[in-house]
């Protein structure tokens, strides 16, 4: 038997019992998740934008949702520190120089990363990782190195849509320096 939630995730539910070596097992229900894709174990929650929306300070609210993030005060991930934290390569991309990579996961949202050609992007700076989810966008640019110089995070309200709140920091040595809210 299948069903289906209010986000659309089908689950298989099992009843009834099963017969083992020493005794019946009950079954009464018991769920096997079928959401395709990996599961995320870094990303941002509708109540992590709560609580940044409510902090008074910026700075503060650019830590905590950081600290949250997939995309981090550190330096640029590779494709094996994404996939360790539930995000796998879509597979889809353009095949010319600049092609930006995403990695998704089932529930935590897109990272996309554009590397030094970044065709068609307007941001300056050489390497560039966005971080999407249904109401947040992280964008953080990077040195030719792979290290943090500056971000943006915007907020979007959950109803219509529009940008609720937006914070440009400025990163050095992998520490916030500056916060314009």
């Amino acid at each position: 038997m299948f069903e289906i939630n209010q986000l659309g995730e089908t689950t298989a539910v099992q009843t009834g019992k099963m017969q083992t070596s020493e005794a019946n097992t009950d079954l009464s229900v018991r769920n096997i998740d079928m959401t395709n894709g990996p599961k995320a174990s870094k990303k941002i929650t509708n109540n992590d934008i709560e609580k940044a929306l409510n902090e008074p300070s910026p700075t503060k609210a650019v830590k905590q949702l950081l600290a949250k993030s997939p995309v981090g005060l550190g330096r640029q991930s590779s494709a094996n520190e994404l996939g360790v934290l539930g995000y796998a390569d879509t597979g889809i991309r353009n095949y010319h120089i600049g092609a930006p990579i995403s990695y998704t996961s089932s529930d935590g949202g897109t990272i996309t990363v554009y590397d030094d050609m970044r065709m068609g992007q307007t941001d300056a700076g050489p390497r560039t990782t966005i971080y999407r989810t249904d109401r947040y966008e992280q964008t953080i640019i990077y040195d030719e190195f792979g290290e943090p110089v500056k971000g943006t995070i915007k907020i979007k309200d959950d109803v219509a849509g529009f940008t609720e709140r937006q914070y440009d920091f400025k990163i050095e040595n992998g520490k916030i320096v500056q916060v314009i809210e």
